[in-house]
């Protein structure tokens, strides 16, 4: 991802707003990982029932600037694999978001 965000111009210095998500099979699991990530500066969005799996619940989000040297964005995806489990709920991935 990192090699494909270079060829837009995307350095290591920059700094990127990520999309993100969960999934879980508890609405109150995934609304109490909201709260959280809202507490640490993320934007959550309502939680939801996946359209592919009706018996699972998804969290989507939005970070603040993480920086995209591989350091700094495995040191926010371990952060937010950790947030997920400790609120049973599986981090998914992330996407850059596109201004």
């Amino acid at each position: 991802m990192l090699k494909q965000l270079a060829a837009y111009g995307v350095s290591k210095t920059s700094g990127l707003s990520l999309d993100f998500y969960f999934v879980t099979n508890d609405s109150l699991k995934a609304q109490h990982l909201a709260d959280e990530l809202e507490k640490s500066g993320s934007h959550s969005n309502p939680v939801h029932r996946s359209s592919k799996d009706k018996g699972l619940w998804v969290l989507t989000a939005n970070s603040s600037r993480v920086n995209m040297d591989s350091i700094s964005l495995n040191n926010w995806t371990a952060t937010e694999c950790e947030l997920g489990y400790k609120n049973d709920c599986q981090f998914q991935g992330w996407s850059p978001v596109t201004e």
